[in-house]
């Protein structure tokens, strides 16, 4: 049927009338996936502002369902209408300024147009991924690995801890490297090695719960605003010949590629290959995982493992509020500190009878979230509680912190200003030592019982090196950590003000594994070394 000159503007009103509806559509799913900062709050209030009739009329209706469902349709309705004609405005105000151009140019301006508006909504789209947490369904094996992964991480600290200054490691990078050893382990050492890791489980078990735990980061990655990267590898010296039932079980189940290496004649190179893999993992963050002293003639065996970890938050922090402001490092001791400030809806909780609170802070999805754990003080009465930490420190038990966990997870969000020091730190660590005071002593020595490896008795730990990375901005985080295993022949309230000496960790909310754990006593101070003693 031929088109009458009086059914196109029909055809064009409703077309841009179906316009409007996609508009109106996308503007809504679109704006509230967006960051609460900048651009994004712009946006979430310009949609706030245009539906306030909405809003008005929902609340006239009452608590009807049925006349709620028809003021929404009505004001869909008439704001696709809106959003139409405005869209027509603008095409219309466009084509007359098209009309100056060549048919050419005119041509390369839709498609550059074109290209314009498919980025924004893809970047729409993109902004406005699934916010809810990844779910996670775990198992009794999964929950042993995790409460022993958290009471090794207790104890790493408590022997950590006894350092001057900041504290940061990670403790399931940790816990896999050596779970890797473990697999390889027999005897004597395979028991010292359970005990001091808090493995309860059959080594076959072990590996298949490290493995869903494995399988649960790679799933929680957000499009660039989050990134959880854990990463293993063995480099082994060239010629020699370890167990095909280790190296599949290890690739299999840690994801641990193997690789071999000249440590005898071509140490500086074998150096080289470890750190490029570990600068590879961390994003450049660890770009020197081991020293050329320590890979020797004697060394046959290296397990290192990485784990890096980039998130935006959930509620990002505006860079203009970042004001210099003191930190207590001590009662009577300030230094000067970038301090973030923000204001948004999140879970605190203070338990009295042990004089700690805590802060959760979301990244994107809510997967993931910093923990602060301080002591509580009254700020307006400019009570600042600095010395107080070791008190937190001293009941700092894995049975402790699974309560003020479990409180903060009960707690509701509440409106809440938070203050928050910016700051990066990075530790170097050499964990011999503290794993011998744990336990973990005939795996150093001519007793160590690693067969699973290669059959013979001939491979024990000479070093445990571990490296860390944290940085904490208006943004989110980033946090890095590599561990080498080196093995030789024998031969709050409404207000919370983060000021005084914190602890904080970040959390697998839905596995509840603690992927890194620090305290910070002095936010100015970038770097540490543990050395051996």
């Amino acid at each position: 049927m031929p088109t009458t000159p009086d059914s196109q503007p029909a055809r064009q009103r409703l077309r841009y009338f179906l316009i409007g509806m996609l508009f109106e559509i996308l503007l809504v799913s679109v704006a509230f996936g967006l960051p609460e900062t900048g651009l994004g709050r712009a946006i979430q209030s310009f949609v706030q502002i245009t539906h306030i009739p909405l809003t008005l009329l929902l609340q006239i209706g009452g608590a009807s369902e049925f006349v709620s469902l028809l003021v929404v349709l009505l004001m869909f309705l008439v704001l696709s209408g809106i959003w139409g004609y405005l869209i027509f405005q603008v095409v219309r105000w466009g084509q007359r300024r098209l009309a100056r151009f060549s048919p050419r140019q005119q041509k390369r301006i839709r498609y550059s147009l074109g290209i314009a508006s498919v980025t924004v909504a893809g970047a729409g789209f993109a902004c406005n991924l699934p916010t809810a947490p990844e779910p996670f369904h775990s198992t009794p094996e999964i929950e042993s690995v995790v409460a022993g992964n958290t009471s090794f991480a207790l104890d790493v600290y408590r022997q950590l801890k006894e350092r001057q200054g900041n504290v940061f490691f990670a403790p399931y990078g940790i816990s896999s490297s050596l779970a890797i050893a473990y697999a390889g382990a027999r005897g004597r050492t395979e028991s010292e090695l359970a005990k001091v890791l808090h493995f309860d489980l059959p080594q076959d078990q072990l590996d298949e719960a490290f493995e869903a735990l494995a399988r649960r980061m790679k799933k929680i990655q957000r499009w660039h605003r989050i990134t959880l990267l854990p990463a293993n590898s063995l480099w082994g010296q060239a010629g020699d010949s370890f167990k095909g039932a280790f190296l599949n079980s290890v690739r299999i189940k840690y994801h641990a590629g193997y690789h071999e290496l000249d440590f005898q004649h071509s140490p500086t190179a074998a150096v080289a290959a470890i750190n490029h893999w570990a600068s590879d993992q961390t994003r450049g963050k660890i770009p020197s995982a081991v020293n050329p002293e320590q890979i020797s003639a004697q060394t046959r065996l290296v397990v290192a493992s990485a784990l890096y970890f980039k998130g935006t938050w959930k509620m990002e922090f505006e860079k203009q509020r970042t004001q210099p402001a003191p930190f207590y490092v001590t009662t009577n001791q300030t230094v000067p500190v970038p301090m973030m400030r923000g204001t948004g809806w999140f879970k605190t909780t203070q338990i009295s009878e042990d004089n700690v609170e805590l802060l959760e802070l979301p990244y994107v999805g809510q997967d993931l979230s910093l923990i602060i754990l301080q002591p509580p003080g009254d700020h307006y009465a400019q009570e600042v509680p600095a010395a107080m930490l070791p008190e937190v420190e001293t009941q700092l038990t894995c049975s402790k912190l699974q309560t003020w966990l479990r409180e903060l997870d009960r707690a509701n969000p509440v409106e809440t200003s938070v203050s928050l020091p910016r700051f990066i730190t990075s530790q170097n660590c050499d964990l011999t030592p503290v794993l011998k005071t744990l336990g973990l002593t005939s795996a150093f020595d001519n007793t160590a019982d690693f067969s699973g490896m290669d059959g013979t008795m001939n491979l024990f730990l000479t070093s445990v090196l571990h490296q860390s990375f944290v940085e904490i901005n208006e943004s989110g985080t980033e946090a890095a950590a590599t561990t080498v295993s080196h093995f030789a022949a024998k031969s709050i309230s409404d207000v919370f003000i983060v000021d005084h000496p914190f602890l904080f960790l970040i959390r697998d909310n839905g596995s509840g594994s603690i992927l890194f754990f620090g305290r910070i006593m002095d936010p100015t101070q970038q770097g540490a070394v543990v050395l051996q003693q």
